[in-house]
């Protein structure tokens, strides 16, 4: 029975649920480091081998400080002589390449931040960003960069004796790339990846282990000391929750969500007392993939229903709040009445069904549905009492309408 139900549902436009999201957040791994002798060694042929004087580069990472003010601490891609150094240092968010540097004060707080330090080498400058905007920028004096590639590391500065300025707190998406990717206000990317201007790029979500996997082509793994892998519960991104909807019979409405993350899926779910199930475009349900669903020709069957959207973004699903759909009986008494002015019987049927209409529908148009929305049969009622032929439909659940505004779905079931 239970599969009959399901079935039936989905010629209605329904599918099962396969999400089982984390209403208003998602997680996600990260490496956090508690600033006792935690860094990650990259020094082997590490991406500061190829850095030349006359190219530009890009250094971002998702950050995050474990205390609001910090006498010292440090996460910094870092070269024993200076050839390319991004750090926060005595809540200072500094990048430096040669002889030159931009600092800018870091905020205090312990949220995730998308840092970026940059060099513009056609406009001779460094850049700092901090979440996509521009806060700070000076002329770059670099006119020689000593590039012997000594003690890259990742966390903490490493003079090949000991390690000191540790940073504490959490990072991920670390990623270098020999070109100036920013030179305005942007919107970070929570999901950024490698490509071919990616000269390392550590994600930092493995999960477990000591390694930190390099995923872009040069494989500059990394070394992991002491640092430990968290999980971090991310803010929703629903930018827009549904709205309930009043609407009369036979009219459309619509319900809206939407997202912050400009690449977000949707999908559109709604509860007939078995749990919310998927929604797909079909009968009266369009734009179930979209951030906005419409429902057409609203019958008396819609009054009370509960919609909600699925958003994805990412690895990361978050669940709208749900929106409930009220409808307005403005046609009176007969409307109510049209329900029983036509019956199907034998149902389930293995070759025929009759239908036993008022003399009110006789010329009215029938029309059989499958599962998929497809017409499969259709034709009139000329006399009070029609025989429809079933014999050449495969067995299954169908759907049947008849007339134009009666807006009405029946269940026909073929054996």
């Amino acid at each position: 029975m239970k599969k009959l139900l399901m079935t039936a549902l989905a010629l209605l436009g329904f599918t099962a649920a396969t999400i089982n999201p984390i209403q208003a957040q998602c997680v996600s791994e990260y490496l956090h480091f508690d600033g006792n002798d935690d860094w990650i060694d990259i020094s082997n042929n590490g991406p500061m081998s190829n850095i030349q004087n006359n190219v530009s580069y890009t250094i971002e990472s998702w950050v995050k400080r474990a205390h609001t003010s910090l006498p010292g601490g440090l996460e910094r891609i870092y070269s024993k002589d200076y050839i390319f150094n991004f750090r926060i240092i005595n809540d200072m968010f500094s990048g430096e390449i040669g002889n030159s540097s931009v600092v800018f004060q870091y905020p205090s707080d312990t949220l995730w931040h998308h840092i970026a330090f940059v060099r513009d080498i056609s406009q001779l400058s460094l850049l700092l960003f901090i979440d996509g905007s521009l806060v700070n920028s000076s002329v770059d004096n670099s006119s020689t960069i000593n590039n012997n590639n000594s003690m890259v590391c990742i966390g903490a500065r490493n003079n090949g004796i000991g390690i000191y300025e540790e940073w504490k707190g959490g990072l991920k998406l670390i990623r270098v790339s020999d070109i100036n990717r920013y030179s305005n206000s942007f919107v970070p990317d929570v999901n950024y990846t490698s490509d071919n201007n990616t000269l390392g790029f550590w994600p930092l979500n493995e999960g477990s282990g000591n390694i930190a996997n390099d995923l872009s082509i040069n494989s500059h793994n990394g070394s992991i000391s002491n640092s430990i892998w968290l999980y971090n519960l991310i803010p929703s991104t629903i930018s827009t929750q549904p709205n309930n909807q009043t609407i009369n019979i036979n009219n459309n409405t619509q319900f809206s969500a939407g997202s912050s993350e400009s690449t977000a899926t949707y999908q559109w779910q709604t509860d007939l007392g078995v749990g919310f199930q998927n929604l797909n475009s079909v009968g009266q349900y369009s734009g179930t993939a979209n951030d906005t669903l419409t429902v057409s020709n609203v019958a008396l069957s819609n009054n009370n229903q509960p919609f909600r959207c699925i958003i994805n973004s990412g690895t990361c699903s978050d669940t709208s709040n749900f929106a409930v759909l009220t409808v307005n009986n403005n046609l009176g008494i007969y409307e109510t009445l049209q329900g029983n002015l036509f019956s199907v019987y034998p149902n389930p049927s293995q070759s025929i069904v009759n239908v036993k209409a008022d003399i009110k529908l006789m010329g009215e148009v029938y029309t059989i549905y499958d599962n998929t929305g497809k017409i499969v049969l259709n034709g009139k009622l000329n006399s009070q009492n029609t025989t429809i032929e079933l014999g050449n439909l495969s067995g299954g659940i169908y759907m049947l309408s008849v007339g134009e505004n009666l807006n009405k779905l029946f269940k026909v079931i073929k054996e």
